[in-house]
């Protein structure tokens, strides 16, 4: 993108994030002194719309960016760094509560709730992902088998499965050696990108098997920390979401945030916008999210959820340093 129309779009996202009101061209024009007129600057914006970096809610209006507008600023923005005040006091903060792991969480999502003004999360520290060690198949009738998962370090996972075609002992004995030949050591999300070519039963019993992980994988997030309810439903941009509900249903459920954090192998820092969410749950959200602790012991997460008009810099600088603090208080106890 040539370095003109980059600065339009990123001053079109600027004005909208801090007014919540599309922005017209001359907005844009009193805002910056590029040298150069309304009508160029109304060009320029035709050229992002029509590339689909910014739309109109009607045809009348100023403009807006769109998830692919957010997403080109958000990488070419430059951090903030925090006030050597909010440094101190967050700083002070958590070392005034001693070694004591539930009240740094909570402080951890109040102070990221308080300093973003968004909805806040901080899930627990634990280990890594649940890794396959063996699956073993029982048969059991005709059609019935049953299947025990046993995960690394874990308890082994009983579930009844409905084979499609009669299978002998021998024969589930045969495909849960192929699958344990695949999968030893590996997490949910490394078999589910595996390339491996299975059988239609062989596709079945991964199928089991990935659903059955993620479930063990999401309760690591049941007693996670939330904050800041308020700054969530009192955003205007989401008073006509159809998702709010559903979202607050799955919060309250525990089930949100295994649907939405990143694999641990991720950047530190991981930014997902509106449609870049897989979960519909989220879609008309943007997600800020900092990984924290040691990845080769035990790591959590801390971020923040809100609309997609979000004011990114703020947010992911708060998330960083705050996920910064965590991994130097967890280095003191492990």
């Amino acid at each position: 993108m040539k370095p003109r129309t980059a600065e339009i779009l990123k001053s079109v996202v600027r004005q909208y994030i801090r007014t919540g009101e599309p922005v017209a061209s001359g907005v844009i024009a009193r805002e910056r002194d590029m040298g150069i007129s309304p009508a160029t600057i109304r060009n320029e914006m035709a050229l992002l719309e029509e590339e689909g970096y910014i739309t109109r809610p009607h045809y009348a209006s100023g403009s807006i960016p769109t998830d692919k507008g957010y997403r080109y600023y958000v990488n070419t923005i430059e951090l903030p760094e925090l006030s050597e005040e909010e440094k101190r006091l967050a700083a002070h903060l958590f070392y005034q509560v001693e070694k004591d792991l539930e009240e740094w969480l909570g402080l951890a999502a109040s102070l990221l709730s308080q300093m973003s003004q968004s909805f806040a999360f901080v899930t627990v520290p634990l280990v890594k992902e649940n890794r396959f060690q063996r699956v073993d198949l029982i048969s059991l009738k005709e059609y019935l088998a049953l299947l025990i998962l046993v995960l690394q370090g874990a308890n082994a996972v009983r579930e009844l499965i409905t084979l499609e075609e009669v299978a002998s002992q021998d024969a589930l004995d045969r495909l849960a050696g192929h699958l344990n030949s695949f999968y030893y050591g590996l997490t949910q999300h490394e078999i589910a990108s595996a390339n491996y070519e299975l059988t239609a039963e062989e596709r079945k019993v991964t199928d089991v098997i990935l659903r059955i992980m993620k479930s063990e994988d999401d309760k690591r997030y049941e007693s996670s920390y939330y904050d800041g309810w308020f700054y969530l439903l009192n955003q205007p941009d989401l008073e006509k979401s159809t998702q709010l509900a559903n979202f607050i249903r799955l919060a309250e459920q525990r089930q949100l945030l295994g649907m939405i954090l990143p694999p641990e192998d991720e950047a530190k820092v991981i930014v997902l916008i509106g449609e870049e969410n897989k979960s519909e749950a989220v879609k008309d959200f943007s997600v800020v999210t900092a990984r924290y602790g040691m990845p080769l012991k035990v790591t959590g997460y801390l971020g923040v959820i809100g609309p997609t008009r979000m004011p990114y810099e703020r947010t992911i600088a708060v998330a960083d340093y705050l996920s910064n603090i965590m991994d130097e208080l967890m280095s003191e106890v492990h």
